[in-house]
C-alpha cells in the first residue's frame, strides 16, 4: 500500500530524511485527516473483519511518541475508503512505553461457515491517561458492521490513583477474556479491586496478578441490538463465587 510507504518514508523528526520523503510522508498524513506533517511510525495490519472474504486495513500512526491514531480502510472495487472514525481511535498515550504495540488488537469470534449474525472478529481498542496519582486506561470492543465500526462493549481496564503525599492507593483491574468453544459464546470480566498502601505497591502493571477477582459478569452477543448484553445465565457457568480476604 503506497500510503503506508509514504508514511513509514522517514522516521518522525530524523535529519536523515530527504525533502522528498518529508513531503510524501506529510501528503500522506493530511490524506488521512491526520494534523501532524511528521509521524514517529506506523503499523499496517490487514483482518478480514466482517468475513465478507476480503481485508480491512488496519492502520495505527504513532505521531509523536504519545499521540496514537487508528485508521480503518475498507475495500471497494479498486478503491479504499476510510470508515468514520470512532472518539477511542484516537489516544494520548504519554503513559505507555510502546503504545503501538497495544493500542490495536484482534480478537477471533467466530467462523467464516457459520451464519453472519455474529461477528467474525472483534476489534480492540486501548486508551489510556490520567494526572498526578493517577493512571486510568479504557478497553472498547468494536465490530464492523457494513461501513462502519461499531462499539459494542466498553470498560476500564485499569485504574490507579494515589493521593499524595498520603493515603492508600486504590486500585482496580478487569481481565476480559473470550470463551468461543462453548456455546452460547461468551465475553467474560473479572473486575478486581484492591486498596494497598503506596509503599506497598512493587509492581504497578502487574499488582492484580494473584487476587481473587471481586465480581464477575459475562455478556452475549445479541445480535436485534448489536451488542454484548449481560447474561446472568452465563455467570453461573463461568463465574465461580470468590471468597477474598483483604490485603494491604
Amino acid at each position: 500500500m503506497q500510503l503506508f510507504h509514504d508514511l513509514t518514508a522517514c522516521n518522525g523528526y530524523s535529519s536523515s530524511c530527504d525533502e522528498k520523503n518529508a513531503e510524501s510522508q506529510s501528503a500522506a498524513l493530511s490524506a488521512l485527516g491526520i494534523p501532524s506533517k511528521f509521524a514517529d511510525d506506523a503499523r499496517l495490519l490487514f483482518e478480514d473483519l466482517d468475513g465478507d472474504q476480503k481485508a480491512e486495513a488496519l492502520l495505527t500512526v504513532d505521531i509523536d511518541g504519545a499521540d496514537v491514531v487508528l485508521i480503518v480502510l475498507k475495500e471497494k472495487g479498486d478503491q479504499w475508503y476510510r470508515l468514520p472514525p470512532q472518539e477511542e481511535f484516537s489516544c494520548w498515550c504519554k503513559y505507555e512505553s510502546a503504545p503501538l504495540d497495544t493500542f490495536v488488537e484482534v480478537v477471533n469470534w467466530s467462523y467464516s461457515f457459520e451464519k453472519a449474525s455474529q461477528p467474525r472478529k472483534l476489534l480492540l481498542v486501548r486508551g489510556s491517561g490520567g494526572g498526578t496519582g493517577l493512571y486510568e486506561r479504557s478497553l472498547g470492543v468494536f465490530v464492523l458492521d457494513g461501513f462502519r465500526v461499531r462499539s459494542v462493549f466498553e470498560t476500564t481496564e485499569e485504574r490507579r490513583e494515589c493521593p499524595w503525599p498520603e493515603g492508600d492507593c486504590k486500585l482496580d483491574h478487569a481481565v476480559v477474556t473470550f470463551d468461543t468453544r462453548s456455546e452460547p459464546r461468551v465475553l467474560i470480566a473479572h473486575k478486581i479491586h484492591e486498596s494497598i498502601r503506596p509503599n506497598n505497591l512493587r509492581d504497578e502493571e502487574q499488582w492484580w496478578v494473584g487476587v481473587p477477582p471481586s465480581s464477575c459478569g459475562t455478556y452475549q452477543w445479541n445480535s436485534k441490538e448489536f451488542k454484548f448484553i449481560e447474561s446472568r445465565t452465563a455467570n453461573v457457568n463461568h463465574c465461580r463465587p470468590v471468597k477474598r480476604t483483604d490485603a494491604h
